[in-house]
């Protein structure tokens, strides 16, 4: 198997996060719930993990973190907790359904949105660095285009990016929060967090920041950045099991919970406890999975954050280096930063993403994802959407030797076809 699938889950998970599930999984029971040792276990777990995500994002009080199932409840939770009808927000053209679905439904009960629209390289307005040329360019300009070299999206000059401050067009008098990816899950572009954060600062609104394609990647400090609310998933760079991940809401920011229910405290209070994280943990906790979360960010610790990414782009740059001239081969994204998520999407010649990814699992055994990738205003600008992107994300798991199987399995596909 030449898993290439990271952006959609970690896989395989480190060996300690399988011990820890196992663990966790004979030896504990549910926190709250009792004061035998098997619920005390539970509640050391519950505070470990709290504690450990803390750290990684920088919160001085980790009871600002919740738990949720994924990052897709994370940001209902925060999109549906903290507007009101008659509220205004701006977010962007990068946007996963978790945003833009929640904000859809939000509108319907009178919460207005203006969307700040990206270019065909994947560069948003006011923080691109890719020039409006047209959606493919050569990545030569001496390239003959006759000759059908391979074309990159985004491969223009670069040029002095707007201010993030030209947002400012975007502004209504209502305008309550800037809701934002940190990384588009299509093209691996990463926003400026730093700038949309001045931004927002300035102008007293909310920073939501959607970091599933950048937790357990790129440092975030949401305290320095000041950034308000902060929606994670646990499943991909994190390398934590599936079903877990949370929010982080600033202290003095109060989040209307998504459910209410049993929390093992003030049991006869009619109303769900409103202190964190109680307030936005109603249910009985996934504590197995949550054991294995914590490991994963031990884990992260352990080895070196940043050794790690630098691993992963280095794999990425390497197998973008390689297929970005192969006659056939179109990729997308903005690759004149070498931050990026460790992502590259491509498409092979006009052919649908998805029947190249078949032919890519069926032949070579290599796993990518096609189509969509619940990033639907994303492809309207890059011109994708009747055949989506092949997308390969990449992990430190990987290795050379199954990049220069990838990118033999796609120059063989551009040159001969897929009948091949």
């Amino acid at each position: 198997m030449y898993y290439f699938d990271h952006a959609s889950t970690g896989v395989p998970k480190p060996q300690p996060v399988i011990d820890a599930v196992v663990h966790a999984m004979q030896h504990t029971a549910s926190s709250g719930r009792g004061a035998h040792d098997a619920s005390l276990q539970a509640s050391r777990v519950l505070l470990q993990t709290r504690s450990s995500l803390a750290r990684l994002f920088g919160v001085s009080d980790p009871s600002r973190i919740a738990f949720t199932s994924n990052a897709t409840t994370a940001l209902n939770t925060a999109i549906k907790g903290l507007l009101n009808p008659g509220d205004h927000v701006i977010t962007t053209q990068w946007e996963h359904n978790s945003v833009l679905r929640p904000l859809y439904e939000m509108g319907s009960l009178g919460v207005g949105m203006a969307i700040v629209p990206s270019d065909a390289n994947g560069c948003l307005d006011g923080v691109g660095i890719c020039d409006g040329l047209d959606a493919v360019v050569p990545l030569d300009a001496d390239t003959d285009a006759a000759a059908g070299e391979g074309m990159v999206q985004g491969a223009a000059q670069r040029r002095a990016s707007a201010p993030v401050a030209d947002w400012a067009k975007y502004l209504r008098r209502n305008t309550k929060a800037v809701i934002c990816n940190h990384a588009s899950n299509v093209t691996g572009n990463v926003l400026d967090l730093q700038a949309v954060s001045k931004f927002c600062q300035e102008r007293d609104l909310l920073l939501i920041v959607d970091a599933a394609q950048t937790a357990g990647v790129f440092p975030i400090d949401v305290e320095a950045l000041g950034i308000d609310v902060l929606c994670f998933t646990g499943h991909k760079s994190l390398m934590g099991p599936q079903g877990t991940g949370g929010i982080y809401v600033r202290k003095g920011l109060n989040c209307r919970p998504l459910q209410s229910g049993g929390s093992g405290i003030m049991t006869f209070n009619r109303l769900h406890p409103q202190m964190m994280p109680e307030a936005l943990e109603a249910g009985t906790q996934n504590i197995h999975g949550l054991a294995g979360l914590n490991a994963a960010v031990t884990y992260l610790f352990e080895q070196g954050m940043a050794n790690l990414r630098q691993r992963e782009q280095a794999l990425a740059w390497s197998f973008f280096e390689q297929v970005m001239s192969v006659p056939g081969v179109t990729v997308y994204g903005d690759f004149h930063s070498e931050q990026r998520a460790p992502i590259v999407a491509v498409n092979i010649r006009d052919e649908h993403s998805g029947v190249v990814a078949d032919v890519l699992a069926q032949t070579y055994s290599i796993f990518t994802r096609a189509g969509g990738h619940c990033a639907p205003l994303m492809h309207e600008a890059l011109g994708t959407r009747d055949r989506g992107v092949i997308r390969f994300s990449f992990s430190h798991l990987n290795h050379e030797e199954e990049i220069e199987h990838a990118v033999h399995a796609v120059s063989v596909l551009a040159r001969d076809g897929l009948d091949s």
